[in-house]
């Protein structure tokens, strides 16, 4: 259950108005509707409301029901999203603070971990982030079958400098093999199918293993074509390009991905 009393008692505490605290969140009515009635807010309202406040999402709800566990799993799923797209921002780091991982579901600590890790990554933290990693293959026991394993395995391997290539072929193999043919894994979502082919298209261009990093890039196009998605269209483009690029029989295909690739340079995708 929301409880609103706590967003009372916290900007009492603060000596803020209503529509102090509403100032550029929300309406004034929303904070007295929440405050009085316990009427949650949207996800995108509460989090600026305790980001504001310095409270968790704990919080707030004494318990987490059913509905709760839903708004964080689809936090933890934007905050995904927002990283695998390198998208991230400040912002992103301060939603996650808000979440605790020992009130969480079980169902969560999963992806708790995954994104905890892309953001260890992204601060530079490689040890950290590797560890983090190291808990997320721990938790999928290394199934070949979850994308959260094959996800796991391409941070690792990104989380090696180039002088520890050794390490860094391992993780990408491990990857590759767990894929195989066709990246269709199972309740993987579009972006991360789409993060997976880009990743092994470029691991395997840069070890000139261009028949397989061709096949990933056109797995990749065309789960993007199929879904009307731009996503990683520009790195998965660009290796294509230059994999085409002496193919006389592909210059119809190099010529039209190459003014993809102008048009998205130009555009900045």
């Amino acid at each position: 259950m929301f409880l609103g009393t706590r967003i009372y008692e916290r900007r009492r505490q603060q000596g803020l108005t209503q529509t102090e605290l509403a100032h550029q969140i929300c309406t004034q009515n929303t904070i007295s509707k929440l405050e009085k009635h316990n009427v949650a807010p949207t996800v995108n309202i509460l989090i600026k409301l305790c980001q504001r406040l310095n409270l968790t999402l704990n919080d707030v709800f004494d318990d987490f029901d059913a509905n709760t566990s839903s708004e964080e799993h689809q936090l933890l799923t934007n905050l995904e999203t927002q990283l695998l797209l390198q998208e991230a921002t400040p912002k992103t780091l301060a939603t996650f603070k808000l979440l605790r991982p020992a009130d969480m579901q079980p169902t969560d600590h999963l992806q708790y971990a995954l994104v905890k890790s892309m953001l260890e990554l992204q601060q530079g933290q490689l040890d950290d982030a590797q560890f983090t990693l190291d808990q997320v293959l721990q938790l999928t026991k290394n199934d070949a079958t979850n994308v959260d394993t094959v996800l796991a395995y391409i941070l690792k391997g990104e989380s090696y400098a180039e002088k520890h290539v050794e390490r860094i072929d391992y993780y990408m193999q491990l990857a590759t093999h767990a894929v195989k043919e066709k990246v269709s894994l199972p309740a993987a979502t579009l972006v991360e199918q789409l993060f997976i082919c880009q990743a092994l298209a470029a691991y395997h261009y840069q070890q000139q293993a261009q028949k397989v990093a061709l096949h990933y890039c056109q797995q990749g196009l065309k789960l993007a074509q199929v879904h009307h998605s731009t996503m990683f269209m520009g790195p998965l483009s660009r290796v294509y390009v230059d994999l085409l690029r002496d193919d006389p029989a592909k210059r119809a295909t190099f010529e039209n991905y190459q003014k993809i690739v102008t048009l998205l340079a130009k555009v900045d995708i």
